[in-house]
């Protein structure tokens, strides 16, 4: 199932590059199914790709906090 989840994943990044929802989805897929240390490799490919199309990345987005915390919490738990 998270094979299928992550192919419309990619196919919805291609067809609207801009989207901040759909990287944030892909992250809570990813932890949801306890790969957290991809988390950091899926922010960090959101900001150089948002980047590449001059989106502004809002962290008082509520979309951003929510990513921030995922992305933190990760951290902790694999780096500890």
């Amino acid at each position: 199932m998270i094979v299928e989840c992550r192919k419309v994943l990619n196919l919805a990044r291609e067809a609207i590059p801009t989207e901040r929802a759909t990287w944030i989805t892909a992250a809570k897929l990813e932890e949801a199914h306890g790969n957290g240390h991809l988390v950091g490799r899926i922010v960090e490919k959101m900001i150089v790709s948002l980047g590449q199309y001059q989106v502004v990345i809002d962290r008082e987005v509520p979309a951003m906090k929510s990513l921030a915390y995922i992305w933190c919490y990760n951290i902790k738990v694999y780096y500890h």
